[in-house]
């Protein structure tokens, strides 16, 4: 039983995996030759945070669908995280527009 339990749980977050990649390539997020070039690393509620070629995404949960809502290839402004209330445990540095980093 335990180990159905885990194979349960691993299909579950590969489902979801794919839902946010098929949601956000459709949303227009180049990931290059391949949908194997754009990875999700964490999902929180409605949050999520991957990668692709040379740079992070930013994804949200809007009205069932998930949309990037910011992508970057340093550590994003503070505003942009704020703007979409992109909770800690997703992406927890951010620079203030003093240039002071918030953890």
């Amino acid at each position: 039983m335990g180990v159905w339990y885990f194979f349960n749980r691993t299909s579950s977050v590969v489902d979801l995996n794919s839902e946010i990649l098929q949601d956000i390539i459709k949303d227009g997020v180049a990931c290059g030759l391949s949908v194997g070039n754009c990875t999700v690393d964490k999902v929180a509620g409605d949050y999520a945070k991957g990668t692709l070629p040379q740079a992070y995404w930013l994804a949200q949960k809007i009205s069932g669908t998930w949309k990037v809502v910011v992508t970057g290839n340093g550590i994003p402004a503070c505003t942009e995280i704020d703007k979409y209330s992109i909770p800690k445990d997703i992406f927890g540095n951010c620079i203030e527009s003093t240039g002071q980093l918030r953890f």
